[in-house]
Parts: C-alpha cells; structure tokens; sequence
C-alpha cells in the first residue's frame, strides 16, 4: 500500500485496515473507521452533486459531536479545502469567515444552522445538515440544503485526484488590522507533521488519543490525522470537564487515553496535588503541551504524579508553522530556575536566528509545513513570508524572539503585541478596535493576565461616567469569538503616555492588572 499523498486517503487507508476500530468518541456516540468512511464519503458525492468542486472552500461547523470529523473528511474528499468555524462565533464573525473564504458551502448542525443562515425552519439541535452556500456583497449568507448521501454505494466514492500542494484548509486567526487572516496550509505541509508525530511518539492503532482542542485550532490537524494514519481511537475531551481538575483526570483514566495533547492551561491549573494522584494507574504514556508558555510549578506536580515511564514534551510554532521544534522535558529543565526550552528543529523544518543589539534573536522557519501564505491577503503574506526563487522555499517570520543553544532554544517573547489565550493567538489591536467602535469608547488597550496568563484584560477611556463595562462586554461577544471577549474591563479617567505621547502599554497593564478582580501580574 502506498503512503497516502492527501489527508483524504488516511482515512480510506484506515477504514481498509482497521474499519471495525472505534475512531472518534464523543458525548453523542462513536464511529468505527468503516462508518465514518462511509459517512464521509456520502457527504462528499452530496456535496459533488450540488457543485461543490476540489479547490473550493466547505466552511464546517460543530461542537464536539461523531458529525465533526464526517464533515472535516466529507470536505476534503471532495478535493476542497475545509474552513473551521468557530462555534461559539458570533453570526456577524461566522458569516465574515464563510464570505471571505468564498465558501461554496457549509456543513454544520441545527443550532449553527439557525444562527448563521437564519434557518428557522431547522429544529433540531444536532445531526449533520448541508448547504450550499453564496455570500452577497453586503455579507449575507444565502443558503440552499443540501441531502447527505446514505448509500451503501457512498462507501466507494473515489477520492478525487489531488496534488499533494493543494490547499487541505484554511485556519483563521486574528489580525492586528481588525480582520481575520486565513492560514492556508496544504495537503504535503499538514502530512509532513502528521508522518513526523507518528514515527516521534510511536503511534499504534492500540493508543486512546485525546482531543482537546477546537478544529479551529491548530493542535487539531494532529488530533483527527494521526489518530486516522495509524488507525487510534479518538477521544473528544467535553468542554465542561475544564473546570476541574479532579474531573478532567478522573476522565483522563476512565477514557485510557494513552497520549495527552493541549494547551498547557487545560490540565495545568493552579490546584492541589491530590486530584492528580488518578493518573498514576492512568494508561497515559506521552504527554505533549503546546500553544503557550509552559507553568513550572504545577508542571513539575504533574511530572511526579504521572505512570512511570510516561514523558512529557513541549512542542511550538506557530499557526503558520504547525509545529517546528520539540523539546523532551528532563529532570534538569524541571529543577533549574529558567523556562522551559522550546528545543530544537523538528526533521522537517529548518531555523533561522536573526540576532540583534541585545543578543536575543528572532526565530524565521523554512520548511515543509510553512504555509503558503495568508488567504487573499497578499500584502500580509509579504511582509512575513520569504519566497525563494521558483517558490521551493518558503522561509516565515515568526516574530518570536528566542535565546540559547539550536538544540534548546528558549522563548523569550514577542516582537508586536501579540497574545496567547488558552493556546489563541490574540492579537490585541483587534479588540481593541471592536471596543472603540462602540460610542461611548475613546480609547482602549489590552492585554493578559489572571493566574495562568490567560486572562483577557482591557482598559478604558470612555466618554460617559460610569463607563458602561457590561454592555462594552456584550458588545464584543457580539462581533468576536468568545476567547476574544474580555474577561474583565477596567474604566480609566485616561491611559497612561509615554514623553512621545504614545500610549505607554507597559504602564497602562501595571494600573489594570493591580484593579482588575482576579487579575495577577507576572
């Protein structure tokens, strides 16, 4: 059997090899591999059938539920590219991605469905419906349905000829400007990461992979492609177990998962060491963090509370990197004082460090899984992304500065202003322009903190006393994803200014981390 060349065909592979295997549970069911080739492909000759054409976008959009990976597969068997969209997204926001994205349709379930495209006539909660989708010019969203197929003939729907180099799916993130970039990564990149975690943590059909992260989010290429390429279960990880510790490892055991990737803050919350004490009978054997800077203190609990033989790693990059360096915490990065290393390059990629006066450096990446740029958003592209001649290699500007040795590299920070929320990037300018465009805002700034740094915080200037912080609140969740809207927002008579006149961030995050309720500095 040759090696799949496309994301598609890791799951023909899989449903050939192991179509009796559970793929994916969740809290609404389970699917064996068989069924969800079958169902995928199903959707996928529907979604033919009503025009739908490889290179075209499907915008998808589910919470987690068995329908998620039918669309993510059904979307990419049709040679298009899928579009996640967020599903605690504002309708105005969802209908911004699905029409920039040019969309030719939309997979989704009841709920979404009434939200985005004002289906009324849809009543059920969940189930996986489709439309076909056009985007006028004033950004209304005009739908027509569309009929998953349910044949057993669906079983056999071809995978489409594709080169390795089209595009798999575009993953928005924000934009300093106020607009979202589309990340536009291909069928080769996505599989040059796949391939490499596969073989890095010895993946077999017999591991319990969990699945933390939103299909929004980059850390899911990993979760639904390789548990596919080896033929593992799946396991969606239900958002209301966050809440607690003692809960999130009691499911961790229960569930046998044997690989744990996700953002550090989703398991390393403040606590006590009693709830983790679960996990020693755990089936846990590699545990991975990515996405944000990692805490030392409830890391090194961790450490001592896992099975034995079980490691931990630190994976980074970007979302226009996927990964590219990994770093095998030890028993020296966990007893010395510093932060823990981001390490070296992974075999696919190839850095770069531009040094500068103070002797830290900024991390630039070449190699398989760099992005083929910013969806329709030439001017982006160009500022961050090298091309060389003939476009065999793309060289990108992380904006991450980073000191040490090549083979333990260390996050130091960043160039511009942006942030992490839960594993997000935040990219401040862009709340802050949602807070000003409401009339009583004259000016505004944000930030992060909270005891895990994961905070969003913003400050201020309002034209009317008291400033009317709820409805500022409210005003956001309207227009932005839910990670985007502040925790907590603080009214200031004015923010603080440098000798220039600019406004002098650092200030302004000192007078709001000392006011906001929960909010603890750094």
């Amino acid at each position: 059997m040759t090696a799949p060349r496309t994301l598609g065909e890791l799951l023909f592979d899989a449903a050939q090899r192991h179509g009796d295997r559970i793929a994916f549970t969740a809290p609404g069911g389970q699917l064996t591999y068989g069924a969800l080739w079958e169902r995928s492909a199903g959707l996928a000759a529907a979604l033919a059938d009503a025009g739908v054409r490889p290179g075209d976008r499907v915008a998808i959009c589910f919470s987690k539920s068995p329908e998620l990976p039918v669309a993510i597969f059904g979307a990419l068997l049709t040679g298009a590219a899928y579009v996640p969209i967020d599903y605690t997204a504002p309708a105005s926001r969802a209908q911004q991605l699905i029409a920039d994205a040019e969309a030719a349709a939309l997979v989704c379930d009841g709920r979404a469905a009434r939200r985005f495209l004002g289906a009324g006539e849809v009543h059920e909660e969940h189930g996986l419906l489709a439309f076909r989708v056009t985007s006028g010019g004033s950004g209304e969203i005009a739908a027509t349905s569309i009929q998953p197929t349910v044949a057993a003939a669906a079983a056999q729907f071809p995978i489409r000829g594709l080169s390795p180099q089209s595009l798999a799916y575009i993953l928005y993130t924000s934009g300093s400007t106020g607009r979202p970039k589309g990340v536009c990564q291909s069928h080769e990149s996505a599989l040059a990461f796949v391939n490499w975690s596969v073989e890095h943590l010895q993946l077999h059909s017999g591991d319990v992979l969990s699945q933390h992260a939103a299909p929004t989010f980059d850390l899911s290429v990993f979760d639904f492609f390789a548990a596919a390429a080896v033929g593992a279960e799946l396991v969606a990880v239900p958002e209301w177990l966050y809440g607690s510790v003692a809960r999130l490892c009691r499911f961790i055991a229960d569930a046998k998962i044997s690989i744990w990737y996700s953002v550090p803050s989703a398991l390393l919350r403040p606590f006590s060491g009693r709830p983790l004490e679960v996990l020693r009978t755990s089936a846990l054997r590699r545990v991975v963090f990515a996405g944000e800077v990692l805490p030392k203190g409830t890391l090194r609990m961790l450490a001592e509370a896992l099975p034995a033989g079980c490691r931990i790693e630190n994976w980074y990059g970007p979302t226009e990197t996927n990964v590219c360096t990994y770093f095998e915490i030890d028993a020296e990065s966990l007893a010395g004082d510093g932060p823990i290393p981001i390490g070296a390059a992974c075999p696919y990629a190839s850095l770069e460090l531009v040094e500068d006066a103070t002797g830290e450096s900024e991390l630039l990446v070449s190699g398989a899984t760099v992005m083929a740029g910013y969806w329709r958003r030439p001017d982006a592209t160009a500022s961050v992304l090298r091309t060389s001649a003939g476009g065999k290699s793309r060289t990108y500007r992380t904006g991450d500065w980073v000191t040490g040795a090549r083979d333990r590299l260390v996050y130091v920070g960043r160039r511009d202003r942006m942030l992490k929320v839960r594993g997000y990037r935040v990219q401040p300018e862009e709340v802050e322009s949602c807070l000003r465009a409401h009339p009583a805002v004259v000016e505004a700034a944000v930030f992060v903190g909270g005891e895990t740094g994961d905070r969003l915080l913003a400050a201020v200037v309002a034209n009317r006393s008291p400033a009317p912080i709820d409805e500022l609140r409210r005003f956001c969740a309207e227009k932005l994803p839910a990670y985007m809207v502040p925790a907590d927002v603080i009214a200031l008579d004015e923010l603080s200014r440098t000798d220039r006149g600019k406004v002098d961030l650092p200030a302004v995050r000192a007078r709001i981390l000392s006011r906001a309720p929960h909010a603890v500095s750094d």
